[in-house]
């Protein structure tokens, strides 16, 4: 019941709707049910983040440039090998700022690697010369919380202290200006915390980040590692009121206001009404219909139709591939919808000189066959050939074989020659009926055609 009154504009709580004197669906709450077909289904999905200037954390693009001042100074490696010391040893280095250097091979993408290292350390307790090297890093960086939650140290934080400490002693004896961001501090190394792409940018460029697919990995016992896709859920909740079609339409109209217009409204097709064309000696068959789907049109069109559809019960194919509409128009719909056509109807000339118009009937009980009746289109048309031609993208002998090939892939089908009141221009309509076992709910378009909507067939 909530979903309805958002629909059609109430943007209250359930409970405050029913305490309201005037709630909309108060006497008609016990004639609404309900069917929710769920599904839930996996895809990968890429995630984007559209924020302009994106890069990737742990990447690089380009080449690494190895001759950067922080990787080839004369201080160069007393910096960096802090690094390498195990936690004890870093621990001693605070207390002590004594090391020993060993001769390696500096390179950012092994510094990276190192740092990678270093966050897969376990959490340390505040106990031995941990708590010692502690209370150092506090002495010297008081804004700094080494703890997490639960009064652990994370290595990482010691380590990334413990460069800045070798760093201030370092100052005092080289010029390390050139080796410093525009800040005062290492590029992509804070106090307690590394950033890769940070560290990286000043030996490559960093690469953007267009979309990474969402993949989780997940842990199951007995099954060991699972990778998991996005899941999302689906489905399609049918709401049925069991109302008149007054009031149908005026929660139509509620939800027009409300902004819904993209919900599925269904009416019923339990009534029909037959359009029988008089023979007539002076004007061909073919010529009659036309004019009479021309006058329906006209009046769908007004009225802005969009539950009432037509079929041709007398369409019959031969076994030359002729085929013919035959002479009864039958259009289907409510019989509210239908007498408000009636009414129109009988108010046309031409249709009471050349038609026989029925009352309006139910259809049969027990119904056997659907119909679909569609329009058809050719693929290649003397409009998409003039389209062709003013914008110079067919030669003359393209057009000489486009002509050929149109004429051999011309339609069959029965077709209409109708005048489109919306865009006033006059054309064939190429008919297609297709059969269907099945009702199909759906909308008609205001020459009663469908491409999903089905006619009952009797």
């Amino acid at each position: 019941m909530g979903i309805l009154n958002r629909l059609i504009g109430d943007q209250r709580k359930l409970y405050q709707s029913r305490q309201d004197r005037n709630y909309f669906f108060g006497a008609i709450e016990n004639l609404i049910s309900w069917e929710d077909n769920k599904s839930d289904y996996h895809e990968v999905v890429y995630l984007r983040n559209m924020k302009k200037d994106n890069y990737d954390q742990d990447s690089f693009s380009g080449t690494v440039n190895p001759c950067h001042p922080i990787l080839t100074s004369d201080y160069s490696s007393q910096l960096w090998e802090i690094l390498y010391l195990d936690f004890n040893q870093l621990c001693e280095f605070i207390i002590t700022e004594q090391v020993e250097i060993n001769s390696r091979k500096l390179c950012p993408i092994l510094i990276c690697e190192r740092f990678k290292e270093i966050k897969k350390m376990k959490k340390v307790k505040d106990i031995g010369n941990t708590s010692e090297a502690l209370k150092i890093l506090q002495h010297f960086y008081s804004d700094q919380n080494y703890y997490d939650k639960n009064q652990m140290i994370m290595p990482i934080s010691f380590y990334c202290s413990a460069l800045y400490l070798q760093l201030d002693k370092l100052e005092k004896k080289y010029d390390i200006s050139a080796a410093l961001s525009k800040k005062g501090g290492l590029s992509g190394i804070a106090k307690k915390s590394f950033t890769p792409k940070d560290f990286m940018k000043q030996f490559a460029g960093r690469k953007m980040i267009y979309g990474n697919p969402y993949i989780k990995d997940n842990y199951i016992k007995g099954k060991g590692k699972e990778n998991l896709t996005l899941k999302k859920a689906s489905g399609e909740l049918k709401i049925s009121l069991n109302i008149d079609r007054g009031k149908a339409e005026e929660i139509y109209k509620l939800m027009e206001y409300a902004g819904v217009s993209t919900l599925d409204f269904e009416l019923s097709m339990g009534h029909y009404i037959d359009l029988t064309i008089k023979p007539n000696n002076t004007v061909s068959l073919n010529i009659l219909r036309n004019n009479i789907c021309n006058e329906v049109h006209k009046i769908l069109y007004e009225m802005n139709s969009s539950d009432i559809g037509i079929d041709f019960p007398q369409y019959i194919k031969y076994e030359d591939g002729y085929q013919s509409l035959g002479r009864i128009l039958r259009i289907h719909s409510s019989e509210e919808s239908l007498k408000k056509l009636s009414v129109a109807l009988q108010l046309v000339a031409d249709l009471k000189q050349n038609c026989i118009l029925s009352n309006i009937l139910s259809i049969p009980s027990v119904i056997k066959e659907y119909r679909i009746i569609s329009r058809v289109q050719q693929n290649m048309s003397n409009a998409k050939l003039r389209r062709l031609r003013k914008r110079n993208s067919i030669k003359t002998d393209g057009i000489k074989k486009y002509k050929i090939k149109m004429c051999m892939g011309s339609l069959s089908n029965a077709y209409l020659e109708l005048y489109s009141y919306s865009t006033g221009q006059k054309y064939r309509r190429y008919i297609e009926i297709k059969k269907e076992k099945i009702e199909h709910k759906g909308r008609f378009d205001t020459f009663g055609l469908s491409y999903n909507a089905t006619v009952p067939f009797f």
